[in-house]
């Protein structure tokens, strides 16, 4: 019997969150229907929008798997129902507000299909009214618990343009095995939204999952034009809290005590800028409550320990700024 080969659009399954992106999505699902490897599966995952999305796609865009929520539900809970939703080898993200190049899942695809030991792949993520800036050249991570946007507002001028391992991707576009849901589990819904792929990263990478940066893997992409559209949320959103609830959640403790100083320092300002957000009261996004939002990180934590595959030393050889301090400086210690 001669097997015939899965078209590479048939192995992948495009997974959009969206909340009221209806003046986004014409080019980006224009954009995928494009695609070099084949029109993929398309699931467009909406989040109770009130501009008329829903009716957009449904009249546009037939060939589009619509799952529509009652309420904004957050970026997780609307990712994971797309994922959950999905029957192939492979599960791509793509925020409503990014415009992948021709050959994007081909070049993700390609990358999946020779390196069988990486469970995900980053892209590089240029800024839609700048594309010669980079916003994503991939995730970053301190061992004090920041996470960083790899190259984010320098030139494209060639020094991401190699194919390397890195801490994670950012999940505005990026590329999964399914098997890697089925292993460390799928974004934290506790996370309505803002670097619940920084905690999804960390999991998979102490279960021993790789990830690659693929440069020609290339998406435009309008940054938080999903969201508030701002670049910083510092004093203004309360979503800074999630990163303290990452290294609550996972971080192993021999590091946390190692670093415990820079902690202290980075998380204290989290907390200060928390509560100044919450008594501005102006937040665009949810309030995150603090206690049950930290007793949830706290109680998943056994369970990521028993998951854990490497050591200490392995994993701090992903990390970039070694100390708060370093960070302060801008010396990235790596």
């Amino acid at each position: 019997m001669r097997l015939t080969a899965v078209p590479a659009a048939d192995r992948v399954t495009v997974v959009i969150p969206n909340w009221n992106g209806k003046r986004f999505l014409a080019e980006c699902l224009g954009a995928l229907a494009a695609q070099s490897a084949g029109c993929p599966s398309t699931t467009v995952v909406d989040n109770g929008s009130s501009d008329g999305s829903a009716d957009f796609i449904k009249e546009n865009f037939s060939w589009v798997n619509l799952i529509e929520l009652r309420e904004n539900v957050g970026f997780g809970r609307a990712v994971n129902r797309g994922i959950l939703a999905s029957d192939t080898e492979f599960v791509a993200l793509l925020n409503n507000d990014a415009v992948p190049d021709p050959d994007w899942l081909e070049k993700l695809i390609d990358a999946m299909n020779e390196n069988e030991s990486a469970s995900s792949c980053a892209c590089k993520i240029v800024f839609y009214d700048n594309p010669g800036t980079i916003d994503s050249a991939g995730d970053l991570y301190s061992p004090w618990g920041m996470s960083f946007n790899r190259g984010h507002n320098e030139p494209d001028d060639g020094r991401y343009s190699k194919i390397s391992e890195v801490f994670g991707p950012c999940a505005a576009a990026a590329i999964y095995r399914m098997s890697l849901f089925h292993t460390v589990g799928l974004f934290d819904e506790n996370f309505f939204a803002y670097y619940e792929d920084t905690d999804l990263n960390l999991r998979a990478l102490l279960a021993g999952n790789k990830c690659l940066y693929i440069p020609d893997a290339r998406v435009r992409h309008r940054y938080s034009g999903s969201t508030s559209g701002r670049q910083s949320k510092l004093g203004t959103e309360e979503v800074y809290i999630h990163l303290t609830g990452v290294l609550i959640k996972s971080m192993p403790a021999p590091i946390i005590a190692k670093h415990f100083l820079s902690i202290l320092m980075f998380h204290s300002a989290i907390l200060f800028y928390y509560l100044v957000a919450r008594v501005k009261r102006r937040n665009r996004l949810p309030r995150v409550p603090f206690f049950k939002f930290i007793f949830a990180a706290l109680k998943h934590r056994p369970g990521i320990k028993r998951m854990r595959s490497i050591s200490t030393k392995e994993l701090q050889r992903y990390f970039c700024y070694k100390t708060f301090l370093h960070y302060l400086l801008k010396k990235p210690g790596l």
